[in-house]
């Protein structure tokens, strides 16, 4: 598993990226009084920022590597949320390597990328109602949850189409002719 310095490099600006930005829609998403709300805004810009992450490196485990980072960060406000940051990482990381080609294949990183922010909203899920003993999520029933988590995943998924685009224009230094 050995990262040449430009991957580590990229990946911590990643890290960071997904610091600044998810403060700042984190922010906003308090203004929405939904539950669940912060994951509903949150899914498009984590699943773009893994999308750039694993098109760069095209390597299981920058995922968890990005996840860890930016988890022992956030672990500092909040560990249960830190813990829940890795767990989606390592999570994510799992599911992409159950796809086939891994992450050869532009689909495997949209379907990877995008998972990372349904596991984000799972293990959060699971923390929250387990380890904390929240009562909040025991008032809705199963199928908000599914209907969430497909939400969730799709919106990730947009997250990706869009992630396709930065990095196309990225790639041709700023210009995206059709």
């Amino acid at each position: 598993m050995k990262r040449n310095t430009g991957e580590l490099t990229f990946m911590a600006l990643m890290a960071s990226a997904l610091l600044v930005g998810g403060y700042m829609l984190y922010i906003l998403s308090k203004t929405i009084p939904l539950p669940g709300s912060k994951f509903l805004v949150m899914a498009p810009y984590l699943s773009l920022v893994m999308y750039l992450s694993l098109k760069h490196t095209r390597r299981p485990w920058t995922m968890t590597i990005i996840s860890t980072v930016f988890g022992i960060v956030i672990s500092i406000f909040s560990l249960f949320m830190g813990i829940a940051i890795i767990g989606a990482g390592i999570f994510s990381d799992l599911t992409g390597l159950i796809i086939p080609n891994h992450y050869s294949t532009e689909r495997s990183i949209k379907i990877a990328s995008s998972s990372y922010a349904f596991w984000s909203f799972a293990v959060s899920l699971f923390i929250t109602d387990f380890v904390t003993g929240n009562i909040l999520y025991g008032v809705f029933g199963p199928i908000t949850f599914i209907f969430m988590g497909v939400l969730i995943f799709s919106l990730g998924y947009l997250g990706t189409l869009f992630g396709g685009i930065t990095s196309l224009r990225i790639k041709k230094g700023g210009e995206v002719r059709d």
